[in-house]
């Protein structure tokens, strides 16, 4: 394997990240469009690029979603180290 558990999940999460930081660029770059031009008009007439296009959208927020589940999940999960304290806690 070339990657651990540990290392997958990092890289998961960047790419989640650099998702997220694509979107806000896209969102600004339309305000800013709009604060010029008082509108965004987006217009699709080739049929089959806007059924990828709606495609990949979708599996983006799937892909976001499933990692916001996995990161809520990964918060709860307690690793040995986390155990070794708490029982020198208790002692």
């Amino acid at each position: 394997m070339l990657f651990g558990r540990r290392v997958r999940f990092a890289l998961i999460v960047i790419a989640s990240h650099i998702l997220l930081i694509a979107l806000a660029i896209a969102w600004l770059i339309q305000m800013l469009v709009i604060a010029k031009n008082g509108s965004v008009k987006f217009v699709e007439y080739n049929q089959t690029v806007l059924t990828i296009e709606i495609a990949l959208v979708a599996l983006i927020s799937i892909f976001g979603i499933f990692i916001l589940f996995m990161q809520i999940k990964r918060l709860g999960e307690k690793r040995s180290v986390d155990r070794k304290e708490s029982n020198f806690d208790h002692k």
